[in-house]
C-alpha cells in the first residue's frame, strides 16, 4: 500500500491489512469498511430498538499512530531523520440494511474519507528541514503504522 509523505512523495506504508472485530473490517488505505449493528450496539451500550433509531445520526472516525523515516543524500553520504506523529479522520458511511427480508439495519458501510488530519512531533535530530538542509535530496520516505488503526463510532473506540 502506498501513501503521500509530506512532501508528495509517494511512500510505502507497511499497514495492518484490516481492523477485525466480530463484524468489522477497514481499509486504512481507502477510508472503507464495513461496520457490524452489534459491534455499534456493544460499543455504545444500545439495544437493538436505539440504534435502529440512532442509525442515521451515529458518525465514524479512525486513528493510528505512524512514524515517517527520512533518508537525505548529502555530501558526506546519506542522512536520516525520523519522526512520529499521527494520523486521524472523519468517515463517510451508508447505513446497510437487507430492506425486504426484515427492514432493520445490519451495519454500516464505510465509503471512504471525510476529513483526515496528521499530527507530527519532532524530527528526532530537531531540524525543521528533515535532513537539515532542503538542498539534500531526498532518497526514500517511509512513513510506517507503528499502532492502530482505531476506528470510532460518536467518539467510542470500537476495538
Amino acid at each position: 500500500m502506498t501513501r503521500k509523505g509530506i512532501f508528495g512523495v509517494v511512500v510505502a506504508a507497511a499497514m495492518a491489512s484490516a481492523t477485525v472485530l466480530a463484524s468489522v473490517s477497514f481499509d486504512p488505505g481507502t477510508g472503507t469498511g464495513f461496520v457490524g449493528k452489534g459491534d455499534v450496539q456493544t460499543a455504545l451500550g444500545l439495544n437493538n430498538a436505539q440504534v435502529q433509531a440512532m442509525a442515521g445520526s451515529l458518525s465514524f472516525a479512525y486513528t493510528e499512530v505512524v512514524e515517517e523515516t527520512i533518508t537525505c543524500e548529502h555530501q558526506t553520504g546519506h542522512g536520516t531523520n525520523t519522526r512520529t506523529g499521527s494520523r486521524n479522520g472523519g468517515l463517510n458511511d451508508t447505513v446497510g440494511y437487507t430492506a425486504r427480508t426484515h427492514n432493520q439495519v445490519d451495519g454500516f458501510i464505510l465509503t471512504g474519507y471525510s476529513s483526515q488530519n496528521d499530527s507530527w512531533g519532532q524530527w528526532t535530530n530537531g531540524d525543521v528541514n528533515a535532513c537539515g538542509n532542503s538542498a539534500w535530496p531526498i532518497v526514500s520516505d517511509d512513513v510506517t503504522v507503528v499502532s492502530g488503526p482505531t476506528l470510532y463510532v460518536n467518539g467510542v473506540a470500537l476495538n
